[in-house]
């Protein structure tokens, strides 16, 4: 992503928190959240902010380890500095509520994403979404989504060629329950105008395994593409699915889920096979027909399929050795150049 884009992009999500900021004050006067853009938040002119970013990573998912792959120091320092990062905070105070960083890619003939292979594609990708653990403010994720996805919807009308995608354990219900309630959120609202919908549908699934001996590294991952071109909203029903997992001990967990998922997905075709030097060999299959596949029409239970496997938090001390270092990521409005209309 260029400095422009890169601009272009941290612009359209900040006027999208600001509007779900003002929806805010008008639906609960008592709401005390504020949604921004971290680029463009003060809580950014402190660059300690970083260790506040990465402990809240670290003390705040404790649950299956597969299902978020938690930044170290450098990634999230990488990321304030390349990515629109959305916060959740209180009013008057910079404790987080909530996270989530929008990474961009562009795939072509050189550089392939194996986790979204699609052929000359420029898409936005949703991920670290994560809500303070027992907070007493509710709906925090689903609202950070709801960002996530119109502030991508704000910037594709400056770029058509804008898609946008997130990827997701199959087993894991409470990300997929959070896209669905925020796409409701915006049909019922008519953010993307009355009478209109964007529509959620998994598009294929990848299989990460060892370089070595090709086993299976972790539970397969659905890939989610939201489609940013609005639809009229259809009041058919299709019937209604329902992933539900089993575990059998005496069977291997991860190739038991494969097997269930391919069930569910259907007409399935190989698409690319890519080696992703640090973590393995990625193959991506298609989905045939997404109509089958839309979020809104999915259910997913795990059952005890994702039990045991719970992260650890790690020991943080060293990264303060990196304090000399630390760049400001806090970036003027009003000093932005923006080539509109390009």
């Amino acid at each position: 992503m260029t400095t422009d884009n890169f601009l272009e992009a941290l612009y359209a999500f900040n006027s999208i928190c600001t509007k779900i900021n003002d929806e805010n004050k008008i639906k609960d006067s008592n709401d005390n959240i504020e949604y921004e853009i971290l680029q463009f938040s003060q809580i950014a002119k402190n660059p300690n902010f970083i260790y506040k970013m990465v402990e809240f990573y670290n003390h705040n998912w404790t649950g299956n380890k597969d299902f978020m792959h938690i930044p170290d120091f450098i990634t999230c320092m990488k990321n304030c500095l390349k990515y629109p990062i959305i916060i959740a905070h209180e009013k008057d105070c910079d404790e987080l509520l909530g996270i989530a960083t929008i990474k961009y890619f562009e795939n072509d003939n050189q550089l392939v994403d194996p986790y979204f292979p699609e052929k000359n594609a420029k898409y936005f990708s949703i991920t670290g979404i994560l809500t303070k653990k027992d907070s007493f403010h509710k709906g925090v994720g689903k609202k950070i989504y709801e960002a996530s996805i119109r502030s991508t919807y704000e910037y594709s009308k400056l770029y058509k060629d804008t898609r946008l995608m997130l990827v997701i354990d199959c087993r894991n219900y409470h990300s997929v329950n959070g896209l669905k309630a925020a796409l409701k959120n915006i049909k019922k609202n008519g953010n993307v105008g009355l009478n209109h919908e964007l529509i959620a549908s998994i598009i294929g699934y990848y299989e990460l395994r060892n370089k070595d001996n090709q086993e299976l590294i972790e539970a397969p991952t659905i890939v989610i593409e939201i489609n940013l071109n609005e639809e009229t909203i259809s009041h058919h029903h299709n019937e209604q699915i329902v992933m539900k997992f089993k575990k059998d001990k005496d069977k291997n967990l991860f190739l038991t889920v494969l097997k269930e998922l391919k069930e569910w997905l259907g007409n399935i075709n190989l698409q690319s096979v890519i080696e992703d030097s640090e973590c393995g060999i990625v193959s991506f299959y298609s989905v045939k027909d997404t109509s089958k596949t839309r979020i809104d029409r999915i259910s997913i239970m795990p059952d005890g399929t994702i039990v045991g496997n719970s992260r650890k938090m790690d020991d943080l001390s060293f990264m303060y050795k990196y304090n000399a270092i630390l760049p400001l990521v806090y970036v003027e409005e009003k000093k932005l150049v923006l080539n509109r209309g390009k």
